[in-house]
């Protein structure tokens, strides 16, 4: 029965299958009908002319991208480090390969040095990000001659190899309140409030008064405790500083 039953259907895809070829064949019957021979010999003219087809101002994009459709199967691209390969099946069966060199050559600096010059004043006070508002501020403009982004601030400071604002400030000893609640295993508000105390060195960037803080060279702070006998943080000699001593932070 099962044999019977996939003998029905292959009958039946077969009995499909002569039927649309029978409408394909109705159809370029008719299609050749409507095209007179003069269009005929012009459409065999220029299929056998592609350059010129393709360079035709009155050729769209678009209509350029339909020939390519009409004309190939598919592509497989094989990138090495050298060179790109592409290798094309057209819709006839026929199949290229084309390899295309890679470019060696640099791409060129295009950020005049006077530009990168003020970048890495800014990195001094500010992120990439700061960077692009202080520049776009004080109007200059990228080589696009548009607004700067922080994309583009990073890519000239990695392109000069300048440090980034986190590497100046960490080559100073300063840390975001963030960081130092990490370190000494307090809250935010805790080092904020070291600061305003006079526990911590701190500073500020750019408009938005981003704060950035550090321990007194030389010096540690141990962290205080509460209760009935609390105690608060105090700063003392790096050297004094004993971690056995309640709330004790090397």
């Amino acid at each position: 029965m099962v044999a019977a039953g996939l003998e029905a259907e292959w009958n039946t895809r077969l009995a499909e299958l002569a039927t649309v070829e029978e409408e394909l064949a109705r159809f370029r019957a008719e299609t050749q009908q409507q095209l007179s021979v003069d269009m005929q010999n012009r459409i065999r003219s220029l299929s056998r002319d592609l350059p010129q087809l393709w360079a035709d101002p009155a050729v769209i994009d678009r209509e350029r991208k339909e020939i390519l459709a009409l004309l190939i199967q598919d592509v497989t691209i094989l990138s090495e480090h050298t060179e790109i390969t592409a290798h094309l099946r057209l819709r006839g069966g026929a199949c290229h390969t084309l390899t295309v060199t890679r470019s060696s050559i640099a791409p060129r600096k295009r950020t005049p040095p006077d530009i990168v010059a003020k970048i890495d004043q800014l990195l001094e006070i500010g992120d990439d990000a700061i960077v692009a508002q202080e520049l776009n501020a004080a109007g200059v403009r990228n080589w696009r001659n548009g607004p700067f982004t922080k994309g583009q601030i990073a890519n000239v400071r990695k392109g000069r190899a300048l440090r980034s604002h986190r590497e100046r400030r960490n080559t100073d000893g300063y840390a975001t309140a963030g960081e130092l609640a990490t370190r000494y295993n307090v809250t935010r508000t805790t080092i904020r409030q070291w600061a305003i105390t006079g526990l911590l060195e701190r500073f500020s960037c750019g408009k938005q008064h981003r704060w950035y803080y550090r321990v007194p060279a030389g010096a540690d702070i141990v962290r205080g405790y509460g209760g009935p006998y609390a105690k608060p943080a105090q700063i003392v000699a790096a050297s004094n500083c004993n971690s056995s001593e309640p709330g004790a932070v090397r």
